[in-house]
This record gives structure tokens, C-alpha cells and sequence, in this order.
């Protein structure tokens, strides 16, 4: 968990949050699956709202791995 938390510093996550609105299916995938692996007990609600976003992307993928980050 210590890893985790020093991994997940307020840039990485700003970029991670950034990255989920890449016109790139496989960026914003990436940066859904970093932030579930980052997990929840680091994530602030912006964090949280745009993954609430991204379960209306256009690629299934990037919803399904949304939803994971998510919990769901």
C-alpha cells in the first residue's frame, strides 16, 4: 500500500485524469486501468467523477475498464 500511495502522487494522477479525455481509445484505457490500479483509497473526486465519465465512452473497452476502476 505504501508503494501504491508514493506511486500515486497528485501529477500522476492530474495526468492520468487528463489522459481519460485522449481522442487515443488505448490512451484513455491505459489511464483507466492506472487509476484502478492506483485504487480507491487514493482517489480524490475528480478522480472518481471522471471515471463516472468514462463509462459513456464511445469504446467498450474503455467503459468495461471504468467500471473496474470504479469497483463495479
Amino acid at each position: 500500500n505504501l508503494i501504491r500511495e508514493k506511486a500515486a502522487t497528485a501529477e500522476v494522477i492530474d495526468q492520468l485524469v487528463t489522459e481519460l479525455g485522449h481522442s487515443s481509445q488505448s490512451v484513455r484505457l491505459t489511464a483507466c486501468q492506472a487509476l484502478g490500479k492506483i485504487g480507491a483509497e487514493v482517489a480524490a473526486g475528480e478522480v472518481i467523477n471522471r471515471l463516472i465519465i468514462a463509462l459513456g465512452d464511445s469504446s467498450q473497452d474503455v467503459r468495461s475498464s471504468a467500471c473496474e476502476a470504479l469497483g463495479m
